[in-house]
């Protein structure tokens, strides 16, 4: 269902966004194309790793097209960088994590004739802890920041709607003083919530943004913490040894090892490298204390030391390489309850402040001086007190008429009402977004087909008394006048014609049936103008040509499908050749 509405849409954007689109799909199914390709590595050893992995990128191209899914893109541009000669782990460089780069990179270079299995084994358990890292993240977090959200959204509304009109009936100095501390909280959520939303967001773009980037010891100490950090750090460690065991394999030193894995590291994971580097090259005699730079926990450095004490450290790393990353899926969840647990607390505490808070607002005393002495006195107090508390009940009485009374103000919007409004305007934002390019492109069809059609007048105007076309040139014929369509765009010198899409226009004597008795106008258009204009160029000209592709002619019939891949065949601009007969 989604692919029949959905797809459509996806292929009217530009290139670049369609492939952005392409790459998101493909991130969340290439868990299963490594598996699949591993799969079908060790059913047929009698072929090369490449042309197996190039015809299982050619059977997903057509499975996705047939389906609809916009993914196919990135097969077919896995495929023709391969057919260019890049290596698989280039050609896979644009559409997947680094990580993983660098693992197929390292299966890559590697001597071993299961190097191409393993490496695809490597980078699907790496997408899989992944995926179970953002997923129980997001999971475990998921209540407790709703709960927040509901007791910010709670807060503002008391701010804005609730306390304004009790003020009417109690003024704040009758408050109690957990009561005025609460007036000052909700009315700063709701007066500063641009600011305070800006404030979140910028934390989280800052979260985001240092995850690979952000270093030093204030880091390593973050990164310990039962927090959202540590379980990617944990993450990061269990590849960092999976690719230490796999370029031991390939013979390297670990000082070389932790080269290689420098070079394709982001800046956090280089700061770890480099660390250990130097460590490494004051003592070389004690490769465990060089990896201690705070990337590893404390129970796979326990472990590497336990494993080093029975074997080599270099054998240590590798045993250790076979099974982190099922480890690091345990530690992640683990470490995902501890913080799901805090924030959760975290957050029915504050649900408690403030329903207990709001309670104490709802039951207001009035606080009388201490007793004293004297029945007198007493009794004048208690007179005192009952003339007071008439008073005040009937002023209450009052302000509870008017507030009952009270009408919306014409203009005002109820919280329905302007819930709707502030959702349609982002239905309204949606169809923006996506229909205005579908509407441009149709516009700039448009005059494009009437301006060729123009130009396909012109010519012939131009020519009428010439025995065939040898002689004209695009300045003979945009001096008698065949590109006035193009105004201002025609050079003063008539040397050159600019198309409406910023490329020149070229004209020169071409061949559909007989020597020179046509006039070939090139004109370079955007893809999406060629597919909607073919089929009435068609109509116009005696032969159309696209991108070198004759998609019409006397003996070529016109087909929407192969003009409409002839369009896309060079990329986001299309060159389009129309033939100009006599007839």
């Amino acid at each position: 269902m989604s692919g029949r509405f959905l797809y459509p849409l996806l292929m009217r954007l530009p290139y670049r966004d369609r492939m952005k689109f392409a790459t998101w799909r493909f991130q969340k199914v290439r868990e299963a194309f490594y598996e699949e390709s591993r799969l079908d590595i060790e059913a047929t050893k009698g072929l090369r790793n490449r042309e197996t992995l190039m015809e299982r990128l050619g059977v997903l191209e057509e499975r996705a097209r047939k389906r609809r899914q916009i993914v196919w893109m990135v097969y077919r541009a896995i495929g023709e960088r391969l057919g260019k000669g890049e290596g698989f782990a280039q050609s896979m460089k644009p559409f997947i994590p680094g990580e993983e780069y660098a693992l197929l990179e390292l299966a890559e270079s590697s001597t071993k004739e299961d190097a191409a299995r393993r490496g695809f084994e490597l980078c699907s358990m790496t997408a899989s802890a992944r995926r179970v890292l953002a997923t129980t993240t997001a999971m475990q977090l998921a209540y407790p920041v709703m709960l927040l959200a509901y007791m910010y959204g709670l807060g503002a509304m008391f701010g804005a709607l609730i306390y304004p009109q009790v003020l009417e009936i109690r003024p704040l100095e009758q408050w109690s003083a957990p009561g005025r501390f609460l007036y000052a909280i909700d009315t700063f959520c709701a007066d500063y919530w641009w600011l305070n939303v800006a404030l979140i967001s910028a934390l989280v773009w800052t979260y985001f943004y240092g995850l690979k980037r952000w270093t030093g010891p204030l880091r390593n100490r973050i990164d310990a913490a039962p927090l959202m950090w540590r379980n990617r750090r944990d993450l990061r460690a269990a590849l960092l040894i999976v690719s230490l065991s796999g370029l031991f394999d390939s013979g390297l030193t670990l000082s070389g090892a932790l080269e290689r894995i420098k070079v394709n590291a982001d800046p956090w994971l280089r700061w770890h490298v480099t660390r250990m580097l130097r460590r490494l090259e004051l003592k070389p005699e004690e490769p465990m204390r060089a990896l201690e730079t705070g990337i590893f926990s404390a129970l796979v450095v326990d472990r590497i030391a336990d494993a080093e004490r029975r074997d080599n450290f270099v054998e240590a790393v590798k045993s250790l390489g076979r099974g982190s990353l099922d480890r690091v899926v345990e530690a992640v969840r683990r470490n995902a309850r501890i913080t799901h647990y805090a924030l959760r607390a975290a957050g029915h505490r504050s649900g408690a402040f403030y329903r207990g808070g709001r309670g104490l607002l709802c039951r207001h005393r009035t606080r009388w001086p201490a007793k004293r002495a004297g029945c007198k006195r007493r009794q004048f107090l208690t007179r005192t007190r009952t003339m007071k508390t008439q008073q005040t009940t009937m002023a209450r009485r009052e302000a509870q008429r008017r507030l009952a009374r009270r009408k919306k103000q014409t203009g005002e919007l109820s919280l329905i009402e302007a819930g709707a409004v502030l959702g349609a305007m982002a239905l309204l934002a949606l169809i923006i977004y996506l229909g205005v390019p579908f509407v441009r492109n149709m516009v700039q069809a448009a005059h494009f087909k009437s301006e060729a059609t123009m130009f396909h007048t012109g010519i012939q105007n131009a020519t009428q008394n010439d025995a065939n076309f040898s002689g004209e040139s695009l300045t003979s014929l945009a001096q008698n006048h065949a590109f006035d369509a193009a105004g201002a765009r025609v050079a003063s010198d008539y040397s050159t014609v600019q198309g409406m899409f910023g490329g020149d226009v070229t004209a020169t004597p071409g061949t559909v049936t007989n020597a020179n008795d046509a006039v070939i106008t090139t004109y370079p258009v955007p893809a999406a103008v060629c597919s909607m204009s073919a089929a009435a160029l068609s109509n116009v000209f005696t032969e159309v040509s696209i991108n070198g592709t004759v998609v019409y002619s006397p003996t070529t019939a016109f087909s929407s499908s192969a003009a409409g891949s002839a369009c896309s065949s060079a990329g986001q601009v299309a060159t389009v050749e129309l033939y100009t007969t006599r007839s």
